[in-house]
């Protein structure tokens, strides 16, 4: 039996799979989804930014994508596929040092206008668990 995988003809490893398509599922959510990019493109400073962003919204064995592809959150058409690495560097340009891949609403996708650079700081004053409270005029932030 052959895998069913689009124009595969390996042998059948698991569930339908050929050993190769079965891996890149493990890896990343999807068997036509091929973690290393040609051209050198994997030996880019971003690029393990980027294939994790991937991994969390589409990697179920993935251990943070109950948080992320579990909840909905999705990553942009554009920075999918064949040239998505090369539009999610042009997009977002370098990462600055110190900073690490934010996006400004938690429950939004990760695409160009809802994704930035931000301090660990930015970060943690942007999480879901994170309540602001009025209290006689004044604005306090807790943990939820």
């Amino acid at each position: 039996m052959n895998c069913i995988s689009t124009s595969c003809s390996n042998k059948v490893f698991c569930k339908g799979y050929c050993q190769k398509h079965y891996r890149r599922i493990a890896r990343n959510g999807s068997a036509e989804t091929v973690k290393h990019f040609k051209n050198g493109q994997s030996k880019h400073p971003l690029y393990y930014c980027y294939a994790n962003m991937l991994k969390r919204c589409y990697g179920e064995t993935d251990p943070h994508y109950k948080n992320y592809g579990g909840r909905g959150i999705k990553v942009s058409e554009r920075w999918r596929g064949p040239k998505g690495f090369t539009n999610f560097v042009t997009d977002m340009g370098e990462r600055p040092s110190g900073l690490t891949l934010d996006r400004k609403d938690n429950d939004g996708n990760y695409e160009h206008n809802n994704c930035r650079w931000a301090t660990k700081s930015q970060q943690q004053s942007n999480r879901r668990s994170l309540r602001v409270m009025r209290i006689k005029d004044a604005y306090k932030s807790i943990e939820k």
